[in-house]
């Protein structure tokens, strides 16, 4: 007998996760090591080793361990799942090394700008050094500009001062230099620094021709931190005097870029900036590898070369990635293999998008709830938010943290100064740069979601600051809205944790003094009641003030009516999960009573939420629970006083209530019978003919039971002295089957056929029974291997097809199996479900994880056709009725209330339409092309946008053979007249690529257009697209690793023209007739091939939208509307997408949400924008606020949205669910929520939830 393996903790670490899911694998598949030694070639010691937990195994024995268990399709799956393994070790073994780091400093800075001590590791910018130190020269004021993240402070820093303080012989400055001072301006600059701008005293030294030279570096603070005007206008004088040829003072500021505009309103500054303004720009790729691989040569360590590669390429495609390349490096360091800086461990550590924001993500994770929070409200007091700006650092003095914990502050504080996030420089705290704000996407979320809160918070710092300065002045405290605003944002002034202790003095101090003077006003209005002498120019004045009333009256009446409509609106959202009933008779009321956009929200929402129905039953023994029948039609309960109660769940009508002191173990599928037992055993009780059965069946009291075979059996299992297993017919109560068990076993892991013919059987302990009960027999040959889980443990068993299968749903998945050969009908991995549904025929099955409810296709199960996100409950006792589009459930955390969700949208869709491998709506929302493989060749179809009804059959395209990712391309000119289709096939072979043209507006062919590579060295296709009028289809090449160019070829007469070098790898938006734009905002003029920069480059992501109103990118969570794009300076919409109250657990791919399609509608008035995450949603950008919550994304997530041309339907594309129509007309949205409801408000209802406005019909 073989030897049992050790158990194994699988959250032991990635090595034993890995080894658990080797073991699960070869459990299931029912193979012995020597069996699977046989199949593989090694030995039985190496592949029992391979799952021992003890150490990870090489990928080519964790592959043929796979193999060997029949998981050779999933190939590419468990190839990843042990690359992730092996990093997580990796981060382990470096997490390590970091604690223990002892043979060196680090070569590179991270997100820590370069100081003079650094020089001799300040590698890249020679050029711009000579240059600017030419500059400061000739100059007594220069300016150093550039964008954030370009190397600035390095610059001045590692650069200017060596340079100064030790001049390079071949490069002389031409100035001896007195003193060398820099500072920063902070919020005082002219009080802080004044004394730095004083030349000094050379006539002792007799250096009397030697000049003070001044840094002023982060030169925009005085923009974002100094509030005072005067001030400012002071610190910029003690600049400018150093223009006077005797002032012995030479000045150098270093500015952002994106403050250029700033520093124009100085008309004193405009000088400085036309004559004596040095650029920093990207650094060449040679600047590049100096800046890589010198610092790392200077410490005897080595660069591998594919590094040097891959990192100079990600570099250029991201501008004002100096930093981020410097952290990345600095991982990359800690991750390094002995003496060499390897790409495996650059990607390890994230990468040059992602390594600072693991860096900071690990930290997060390492610290308790109390640390977290400390975490956050250090760094959101070390950003300025930006007002229509971008957001800045805020540098803080050490006693601005004075919290009630000190020593946990400090704690936080060395944290994040060990992980290189802050600097920590005497008593003044600091990010270590502006890069973090928006390379740690947590941190970004923090700042969006406390952006107003954040600028509040600021202003009662410095406040406070000022409060104590003057001595704790009365007359300096806040009072009027400003006061009301603070106490609103920071409740319980005294006690709240994000203020420090003046700012809760200061709050309080305030507070006081309102509390003073209302109290002297009250003292005064008495006083005033001796004046009623003047009652009567009292009343003259108020005649007067009537008859302006009455011309105000009717703009009033509207603000008033706008006021109720409001606050509707907002009940409405408040009431959505705990009442969704309410909730939509209070949005169609709002609508009813003002249109404005709170109320057209309210009304969107309603339409498209999936909440039904949240049914609070009252009056219920919560020990003794819920039960629903099969289709949740029928509510069983037992009040407090003992009852049986039995109700309509749908209208929520009492059908019956009898006295009943048995306990309920189930209902039957009708919801007619209950199966209850007492002392004298288990027996069958109808509630509404209080029938009893004469005899119950021969099970003791310990019996516990559920009713089977739609209600035509019960199963028994009896754990009374010998364990056993028994199936009882209802109609005669005749004994089925019976078997004697080892353990006892929980009836819900048993099931039935609806024949009452097979039985399966799960016992814990022991692995799937199937037996034929009519012939008593045990099924042979069983289906795979299937290890029960034990008795408190999840699972299901459901038999499908008329039981010919058997289906399983257990806490890490779903499968089913063909009972007469063995075979895997499906099967679909999801960790943490605790509950599970078929519909009566068995196509579409429901499952409940902890956060989510799925709604899933069972013969498509790669992507689910729904996913409902629960933030404060707990789905048990699923039922599914897809006759009426419903999923009803219990809440188990409240154990008291039902709720409904309507799934006729999603069941609708799956029920008509096919997925696809590509769908693409035409910009005017006329067209949806879609394409689906099927067997060698690719389908392309055109549907009607309005109706999802096919048009057009395209002919098909023959994939290349041995093609194994061979897809469909699908794209519209911009006049959505032209499409152009193809294939994409598996990089780096580069065939010809084919596209045919089609005329959408004539319904015809057009020509084909081969685009094969203009000279004998093949070269690939890396992005195609169609000017806006069709008449050019435009390729981006790739010539060599990183290096793009652009082409086009007429669609007239398939001729090729080269337009330009250097172009992004890939469309940002769609080209027009005469130019185009690439990725990193790269705008190429396509008649003169000249390139230049797009206003908005650093804003415009991968997902784009452009109309006749503006421009829309989405870099998720953010979503960005310029609409006018005339003007550069012109502050965009921005908004952040919401992606419920829930998190998503179930997706362990890792995979960061992006957006995947943006529309805005014709008219410029609404904005949409969908993402990975399966959210939806709407803006209106006149208001700046979102239509609603986020709407369901029915089968996937969306890939492509579309505004119809009267804005009124917004239709949307994915995979899952090629067409779908979201009515955004008021009229239809009114429709559709009217059938949703059940009643309509009554009067009193009405009166007591909308009391200021009179009783209105709705529906």
């Amino acid at each position: 007998m073989a030897r049992p393996e050790k158990p194994l903790d699988p959250d032991a670490g990635p090595v034993a996760e890995f080894a658990h899911a080797l073991r699960h694998l070869r459990r299931d598949a029912g193979l012995s090591y020597r069996a699977m030694a046989q199949k593989t070639g090694y030995s039985v010691t190496t592949l029992s080793q391979a799952a021992a937990g003890e150490k990870l195994p090489t990928l080519p024995v964790a592959l043929a361990y796979t193999e060997a268990c029949g998981a050779g399709l999933d190939r590419a799956t468990w190839e990843q799942r042990w690359h992730e393994a092996e990093q997580a070790v990796r981060r382990a073994s470096a997490a390590v090394r970091t604690e223990k780091e002892a043979d060196g400093p680090a070569p590179y800075r991270g997100l820590a700008r370069y100081e003079p001590s650094d020089a001799t590791l300040f590698f890249g910018r020679d050029t711009l050094t000579n240059d600017l130190t030419t500059l400061v020269a000739r100059e007594r004021v220069s300016v150093v500009i550039g964008p954030s993240g370009s190397g600035k402070s390095s610059l001045l820093r590692a650069g200017l001062i060596p340079r100064l303080q030790h001049p390079d012989p071949d490069h002389t400055t031409g100035i001896p230099i007195a003193a060398l001072r820099i500072c920063t301006p902070g919020p005082h600059p002219a009080n802080t620094h004044a004394k730095l701008f004083t030349s000094c005293d050379t006539a002792a030294t007799g250096e009397g021709d030697a000049d003070t030279v001044v840094i002023v570096d982060q030169f925009e603070e005085v923009f974002t931190l100094c509030q005072d005007a005067d001030e400012r206008e002071a610190f910029l004088d003690l600049i400018l005097t150093a223009r006077e040829p005797g002032s012995r003072l030479r000045v150098v500021l270093g500015v952002r870029a994106d403050f250029y505009s700033h520093c124009l309103h100085h008309a004193r500054l405009v000088d400085v900036l036309r004559e004596a303004a040095l650029p920093v720009g990207p650094m060449s790729p040679d600047e590049l590898r100096e800046a890589i691989t010198k610092p790392a040569t200077a410490q005897g360590l080595i660069v591998e070369r594919a590094l040097t590669t891959r990192l100079i390429d990600d570099v250029c495609a991201e501008p004002g990635a100096l930093p981020l390349m410097s952290h990345a490096l600095l991982e990359t360091w800690r991750h390094r293999t002995g003496r060499t800086l390897t790409l495996d461990a650059y990607q390890i550590a994230g990468g040059l998008d992602g390594a600072v924001g693991h860096t900071a993500e690990t930290l997060y994770a390492t610290l308790d709830h109390h640390q977290a929070t400390l975490t956050r409200q250090i760094l959101l007091r070390l950003i300025t938010p930006g007002d229509n700006a971008p957001d800045t650092r805020r540098p803080i003095e050490r006693t601005e943290l004075d919290f009630d914990s000190p020593s946990d502050t400090t704690a936080v504080l060395e944290a994040l100064a060990h992980a290189r996030l802050i600097t920590l420089d005497d008593d003044h705290i600091d990010l270590a740069h502006e890069a973090l704000i928006t390379a740690w996407p947590r941190l970004r979320t923090w700042i969006d979601e406390a952006r107003a809160r954040l600028r509040l918070h600021r202003q009662l710092t410095d406040a406070a600051r000022t409060w104590q300065q003057l001595g704790r002045d009365a007359g300096e405290v806040w009072r009027g809205p400003r006061l009301t605003a603070a106490e609103t944002a920071f409740p319980g002034a005294g006690q709240h944790d994000e203020l420090n202790v003046l700012e809760r003095e200061f709050l309080t101090a305030s507070l006081a003094a309102r509390t003073q003077a209302q109290h002297a006003a009250a003292r005064s209005r008495r006083r005033t009641r001796t004046l009623l002498a003047t009652l009567a120019a009292l009343v003259t004045l108020a005649l007067l003030a009537g008859t302006i009333a009455w011309q105000q009256n009717r703009s009033r009446a509207e603000q008033h009516r706008e006021s109720v409509a409001r606050s509707a609106a907002a009940l409405a959202e408040s009431l959505r999960l705990t009442d969704p009933q309410t909730a939509m008779h209070l949005s169609l009321a709002a609508w009813e009573i003002a249109h404005i956009p709170e109320s057209q929200a309210a009304l969107l929402t309603s339409a498209h939420t999936l909440d039904q129905d949240a049914y609070d039953v009252a009056d219920v023994d919560e020990g003794s629970g819920l039960f629903l029948d099969r289709y949740g039609r029928i509510l069983i309960t037992r009040s407090t006083t003992g009852s049986v109660v039995r109700r309509d769940a749908d209208n929520r009508r009492t059908l019956s209530s009898v006295s009943l002191h048995d306990r309920i173990m189930d209902v039957s599928p009708n919801g007619e019978t209950l199966l209850v037992s007492n002392q004298n055993g288990v027996r069958l009780w109808r509630p509404d003919t209080v029938e009893r059965a004469a005899v119950p069946f021969a099970a003791s009291a310990l019996a516990v039971g559920r009713f089977q075979a739609d209600g035509r059996v019960v199963v028994l299992t009896d754990s009374y002295s010998t364990p056993t297993l028994q199936v009882w017919n209802v109609a005669d109560q005749r004994l089925l089957f019976r078997d004697t068990l080892k353990h006892p076993l929980d009836p819900a892991h048993t099931a039935v056929s609806d024949d009452a013919r097979y039985l399966a059987a799960c016992p814990p302990d022991g692995t799937l029974q199937v037996w034929d009960m009519a012939a008593r027999r045990r099924l042979q040959p069983p289906p795979p291997r299937y290890d029960c889980p034990r008795n408190a443990a999840f699972q299901h068993l459901h038999f499908l097809r008329g039981g010919h299968s058997l289906a399983v749903v257990d806490d890490i998945g779903m499968r089913s199996w063909d009972l007469a050969t063995g075979h895997q009908e499906w099967r679909k991995g999801l960790r943490g479900i605790n509950d599970a549904a078929f519909s009566a025929d068995g196509r579409f099955l429901a499952t409940a994880t902890p956060n989510e409810i799925f709604l899933w296709k069972t013969s498509a199960l790669s992507s689910a056709l729904l996913r409902y996100p629960m933030a404060h409950e707990t789905a048990r006792s699923l039922r599914l009725d897809t006759t009426r589009g419903l999923l009803r459930y219990v809440d188990a955390r409240s154990s008291t209330t039902v709720r409904s969700l309507d799934l006729r949208s999603a069941l609708h869709a799956a029920e008509s339409q096919t997925p696809v491998d590509t769908a693409r709506l035409s910009p005017d929302a006329k067209v949806l092309a879609t394409s689906v493989r099927r067997g060698d060749k690719v389908f392309f179809q055109l549907r009607d946008a309005a109706t999802g009804r096919v048009s057009t059959d395209l002919p098909p395209v023959t994939c290349p053979r041995n093609s194994a990712q061979c897809r469909g391309r699908i794209f519209f000119s911009g006049d959505s007249r032209t499409l152009a289709y193809g294939l994409v096939t598996q990089w780096p072979s580069y065939p010809p690529i084919h596209f045919a043209l089609f005329d959408v507006a004539r319904r015809r062919n057009k020509p084909t257009l081969a685009l094969t590579p203009a000279n004998t060295s093949p070269r690939g296709i890396a992005d195609v697209a169609l000017t806006s009028s069709g008449t050019a289809l435009l390729a981006i090449r790739l010539d060599q690793p990183s290096q793009y160019s652009l082409e086009r070829w007429s669609t007239l007469d398939g001729t090729v023209s080269p337009i330009a070098d250097n172009v992004g790898a890939s469309f940002l938006l769609p080209p027009t007739d005469h130019q185009a734009v690439t990725k990193g905002g790269l705008v190429t003029d396509l008649q003169t091939g000249r390139t230049t920069v797009h206003p908005h480059a650093n804003d415009l992501q991968e997902t784009t939208a452009t109309t006749n109103h503006g421009i829309a990118a989405g870099d998720y969570p953010r979503i960005l509307f310029w609409p006018d794009t005339t003007r550069q300076d012109t502050a965009p919409f921005s908004a952040l997408m919401h992606s419920g109250d829930a998190p998503d657990t179930s997706d362990t791919s890792n995979t960061p949400v992006t957006v995947s399609a943006i529309a805005v509608s014709p008219d410029g008035h609404s904005l949409a924008a969908a993402a990975t995450n399966r959210t939806l949603q709407l803006w209106d950008v006149h208001s700046r606020r979102p239509l609603g919550i986020p709407l369901p994304a029915d089968g996937g997530f969306i890939t492509s949205l579309a505004f119809s041309q009267d804005g009124r339907t917004l239709y949307s594309a994915s995979q899952q669910t090629p067409w779908h129509a979201y009515p955004l007309d008021p009229q239809r949205l009114i429709a559709a929520v009217c059938t949703r409801t059940h009643t309509p408000l009554t009067r009193t209802e009405w009166k007591q939830l909308i009391p200021d406005t009179p009783y209105r019909k709705t529906c």
